[in-house]
């Protein structure tokens, strides 16, 4: 599904412009667009099942040409894995070259950096008469980003289930086919005749891998344009703790109030963490931000249930952090040296 900044996607009407803190001014209902994906999922019948299956086993690669591997954030239980299976370095990097020569000039509007995502669900090999195709099956997460004072502004962008076909030979892989489902009535229809039978709900639940790409493009854009995430974060969480209307003393409520802040912060992924630990490393955070802060870093580390105090239940922030140091620091090792 393409967007802009005119018709936000599901995951974007939980955004906001970190520049000027304005929701945007169209907005599209996407829960039931949501609900329609359940329902063809519940309904795919005689998936195809006739192509078969090359189980690789190289190591994930990131997405461009320079080692992002050391900034893209990762969860420690529940590490983005680029779907169900491990694609080449090679194989990313013409993937994602494809990606971007397919998007970059569909796109009218003017923008400083594109970036892309491309989570294999499944990688098919095939040979006839001695010419042998590989077909890379997957989410593509595409978006165009303006730098400012502010920090990210998102411009354009689309998230599809793609199907790449290259020939490969001895000098490399040449694109084949491009495949893209088709808009309305066509989507899912093309997408269970396209993609393999048991990839085809992967391939129809888009938001199971949305917010990983999100960060991964996060940190492709921050790390081209050398941003300042600290300023941006640290609005965010002021934005955050502002008043709510019911002078309400539960950090929840303030999140709920900001839900477009709090997933901007996620979506600044291990730049937050970093960002939350060198705070509560300094001590003394045990006020509300302390508190948002603290359910953040849960949320992104994977933590909760892990700790006998989860966020939510520690008297503030600084106490669960601390918890958290003392009794699972591998958590942490990434972040504090």
């Amino acid at each position: 599904m393409r967007f802009d900044n005119k018709t936000p996607t599901d995951f974007q009407l939980n955004r906001k412009n970190v520049m000027n803190y304005k929701k945007p001014g169209v907005i599209i209902v996407v829960i039931a667009a949501l609900a329609c994906v359940i329902a063809a999922v519940c309904f795919v019948t005689n998936p195809i099942t006739s192509v078969s299956d090359e189980n690789a086993s190289s190591e994930n690669a990131s997405l461009s040409d320079t080692e992002f591997s050391d900034i893209i954030f990762r969860t420690k239980e529940n590490a983005f894995a680029f779907g169900n299976q491990q694609i080449t370095a090679e194989e990313e990097k013409v993937i994602r070259e494809e990606i971007i020569k397919s998007n970059d000039a569909g796109y009218p509007e003017e923008y400083d950096v594109s970036c892309c995502n491309f989570v294999n669900l499944k990688k098919v090999v095939s040979e006839k008469d001695g010419i042998q195709t590989a077909t890379f099956y997957g989410w593509s997460y595409y978006a165009q980003y303006n730098y400012g004072e502010g920090g990210l502004e998102e411009v354009g962008g689309s998230h599809v289930p793609e199907a790449l076909t290259f020939q490969v030979d001895k000098d490399g892989y040449h694109l084949e086919e491009y495949w893209t489902p088709g808009d309305g009535d066509e989507y899912y229809t093309d997408i269970q005749k396209k993609f393999p039978g048991d990839i085809v709900q992967d391939a129809m639940d888009g938001e199971k891998f949305v917010l990983e790409q999100v960060q991964d493009c996060y940190a492709q854009a921050i790390s081209q344009g050398d941003v300042d995430t600290e300023p941006i974060i640290e609005r965010l969480l002021e934005e955050i703790c502002s008043e709510t209307p019911e002078q309400s003393s539960n950090p929840q409520d303030y999140i709920d109030a900001h839900d477009w802040e709090y997933r901007e912060l996620s979506f600044y992924g291990s730049y937050t963490v970093s960002y939350c630990v060198s705070r509560f490393e300094a001590g003394m955070e045990t006020g509300l931000e302390g508190q948002v802060m603290a359910r953040i870093m849960e949320e992104l580390l994977g933590t909760k249930g892990k700790l006998n105090v989860n966020a939510g239940q520690a008297s503030n922030g600084q106490e669960w952090y601390d918890s958290l140091k003392d009794a699972a620091p591998e958590f942490l090792k990434d972040f504090v040296s």
